[in-house]
């Protein structure tokens, strides 16, 4: 009797421990089965982080988005006159060159006096010579001078400025009184996004030209009513002389 008792009981026991071992593998994998759910939970997080934004672009830092803006330094060509700029791109309103002048030797804006003459009108483009007389000393200037339309306050007017390589620039000796010259051409005929009735943009009152390799401009009169085409001039390179005249 004693025996049977342990043996069922025996039973029983192996019974009950194989039960809880059972309950405790289901625990487990419920527990992994979590753990699993929990980790996909968190990459597709990760991953609807990174996907487009409704507006088609991606989620970036401030530190993309500032770098990103440094594209638009072009930007920067829409300001003054600056030295030593590369100004070759349309947009840019710097002078650029003066690199074969010494510094010791360059035209600086305090000694030149600047005017523009107007050459005349053909084919819905303005042509004129920008010209820039030595009022001091003996100096050099190579190079594409700087071009920024101002309003009759000295605001500045929208201008880009696109250099005409057909000639390559060369150093001008300028001595005194004596003068040198920029070949320009602008739009008379309004473009895209412009006014098609009255002004295609706000009328200059002057010109700031910025000599090549030297910081600062000086101002020329400007009464050639609006530059079309948002301020946009072509200018060769600084050749010797006054340029040619109208009808010349």
């Amino acid at each position: 009797m004693s025996t049977r008792h342990w043996w069922s009981n025996g039973r029983a026991a192996a019974a009950g421990a194989a039960a809880v071992a059972a309950l405790l593998l289901a625990g487990c994998g419920s527990s992994h089965d979590d753990a699993s759910g929990s980790g996909k939970g968190s990459a597709g997080h990760a991953s609807h982080a990174g996907s487009p934004t409704p507006s088609g672009g991606l989620h970036v830092s401030a530190g993309s988005g500032s770098s990103g803006k440094s594209g638009s330094s072009g930007k920067t060509g829409s300001g003054g006159p600056s030295s030593g700029g590369q100004g070759s791109g349309a947009g840019s309103t710097a002078a650029s060159g003066g690199g074969a002048v010494p510094a010791s030797k360059r035209c600086r804006p305090g000694q030149v006096k600047a005017t523009v003459r107007p050459l005349g009108a053909a084919a819905g483009t303005h042509h004129a010579s920008i010209i820039l007389t030595n009022t001091g000393a003996s100096c050099q200037s190579s190079g594409y001078v700087g071009l920024q339309l101002v309003s009759a306050t000295g605001g500045k007017i929208s201008t880009s400025v696109t250099h005409d390589t057909a000639k390559r620039p060369s150093t001008v000796t300028l001595k005194a009184h004596a003068s040198m010259y920029a070949a320009a051409s602008w739009g008379a005929v309004a473009g895209s996004g412009e006014s098609q009735t009255g002004n295609c943009e706000p009328p200059p009152h002057g010109l700031r030209v910025a000599l090549p390799g030297v910081s600062g401009s000086v101002r020329a009169g400007w009464s050639y009513g609006p530059v079309c085409g948002h301020g946009a001039i072509t200018v060769a390179a600084l050749a010797a002389g006054s340029g040619p005249t109208a009808g010349g």
